[in-house]
């Protein structure tokens, strides 16, 4: 133990021998410091944050989960969304309102109009000329609001389906219910739109019906024909539209049979993407046919340097195989077409989208499937991969034979001795004859289980009663001798 210094008179800080022990005891010991601090970090980390999850999920390039920020993220948050909804909501609103104050103003004129005719003519153009200012202002964003509760009830009802559809799980019932309210809300959004539009055109249409209600007979002549004016202007009725395209109405709202000759909300969807992407999808078709005309030409020209190439291949008598580079699946079926009527073998390799290629042999250079299935697995074909391959087959071959003949030596085994050879001293020749029987089952009782055919008898059984019927046989050998004499 002189090397390691441990016994007392070796323990001397002037020896080299002492920091032996020092060292590696040090080591040990800040190996376990380390993966205690470690421990200590996790379970500060866990305690930290835990429980600190945002509402909505999010991509921020900050970490959200530490203090000051989850709290800043959160009341950023909250206050982002309450700005987001009011914004949302106070659109409609305004423009809600500013219908219904219209709707308003002709119900006021259309009870004043009874009783007296001063400035109604200017009060009606004003309100006509306020209600088209409205639509003229208004009326792309109605179309954009129609188009987007479309798309939205149609997410919504997609998502209903998937939540029914998939696996129940313990907030199956609070997502349903929220789907509900939120297609009743866009709903409820849609019909508000709707039910101004319906105001709006029949309060301006009961002008027309009010004008001829009055006692116009009793009044001047100069008086009447301003009258005139406003029949006039009220049967063209103020509406409320979506783009110009449909009309905001209840019958847009609830109607859907086509045999209704009025607008149904089906036949003004049908109508808003007709007139939007028509003069488009015509342009589309113009590009696209002018693309597949250029395309065919580009394809005509790949298809005349393929057989060019051809040609050459064809002509050189040293060339056993050409390799194209990688291309798209168009270009590799003009080349399998080329390469069948030039008589030659084609075979692709290679993954499809990343590096799929074509190689062409000549028909008296046939690949072997050997350098097909090198080729096909990425590697380059050469005589040292086909010497390598062809000892590896050799090998193989030679280990089957082996193994067959094993397997015949064990099935020609033939024992050295016979059970009744081996253990004739014990049970005699002839007693082992007659203890041997043959079983033959009754086929009175049928069938006999093969469980019932063993015996149960133990050995020291069996044996027992071999050795009573051996001494039994040989006392019946000797009772005739005893007889005769």
């Amino acid at each position: 133990m002189d090397f390691i210094g441990i016994w007392p008179d070796e323990r001397r800080f002037d020896r080299i021998t002492s920091y032996k022990v020092l060292i590696p005891k040090n080591s040990f010991f800040m190996q376990a410091l380390t993966l205690l601090l470690s421990f200590m970090e996790e379970d500060l980390k866990a305690a930290l944050y835990i429980g600190r999850i945002l509402l909505f999920r999010a991509y921020f390039l900050y970490d959200t989960r530490i203090s000051p920020n989850y709290e800043q993220t959160v009341v950023a948050r909250l206050l982002a969304t309450f700005y987001a909804a009011t914004s949302y909501t106070a659109v409609d609103t305004f423009v809600v309102m500013l219908v219904l104050r219209t709707c308003g103003q002709l119900s006021n004129l259309k009870r004043d109009l009874m009783n007296l005719l001063i400035y109604i003519v200017e009060k009606h153009d004003y309100l006509n000329r306020f209600a088209d200012t409205i639509e003229d202002r208004f009326n792309v964003m109605l179309l954009i609001q129609m188009l987007g509760c479309t798309v939205q009830l149609c997410f919504q009802c997609f998502q209903a389906l998937l939540s029914i559809i998939g696996e129940p799980n313990e907030l199956f019932l609070l997502e349903i219910s929220f789907l509900i309210l939120y297609v009743f809300y866009v709903l409820i959004q849609l019909y508000l739109y709707c039910y101004v539009g319906e105001r709006l055109l029949s309060e301006s249409t009961n002008i027309l019906q009010a004008v001829y209600d009055c006692e116009w007979y009793n009044l001047k002549t100069k008086e009447a024909k301003s009258l005139l004016m406003i029949m006039h202007r009220a049967r063209s009725p103020l509406c409320l539209t979506a783009g110009k395209f449909c009309t905001f109405t209840q019958e847009l709202y609830s109607s859907s049979n086509k045999k209704n000759p009025r607008v149904s909300m089906n036949d003004g969807f049908v109508r808003i993407y007709s007139e939007l992407y028509g003069k488009a999808t015509y342009k589309q078709q113009e590009e696209y046919q002018k693309h597949q005309k250029a395309e065919s030409e580009r394809l005509k020209i790949f298809r005349k340097r393929v057989e060019e190439k051809m040609n050459k291949f064809l002509q050189d008598d040293n060339a056993k195989e050409y390799k194209f580079p990688a291309m798209d699946q168009i270009h590799r079926s003009i080349i399998h077409d080329v390469a069948e009527v030039a008589n030659v073998w084609a075979y692709s390799f290679g993954e499809e989208g990343v590096d799929r290629y074509i190689m062409i042999f000549k028909r008296e250079h046939t690949p072997s499937e050997d350098q097909l299935n090198t080729l096909r697995k990425g590697e380059e074909w050469n005589e040292e991969v086909a010497k390598r391959i062809q000892e590896e087959r050799q090998r193989q071959a030679k280990e089957e034979e082996e193994a067959l003949n094993t397997k015949k030596r064990k099935e020609n085994f033939v024992p050295n001795s016979y059970y009744k050879d081996k253990y004739q001293h014990i049970i005699g020749k002839e007693a082992a004859l007659e203890a041997a029987r043959k079983t033959e089952a009754n086929s009175s009782y049928g069938c006999v289980p093969s469980e019932n055919k063993k015996d149960q008898r133990s050995i020291e059984q069996t044996l027992a009663d071999i050795r009573a019927k051996r001494r039994k046989l040989e006392t019946s050998n000797t009772a005739p001798n005893d007889k005769k004499k």
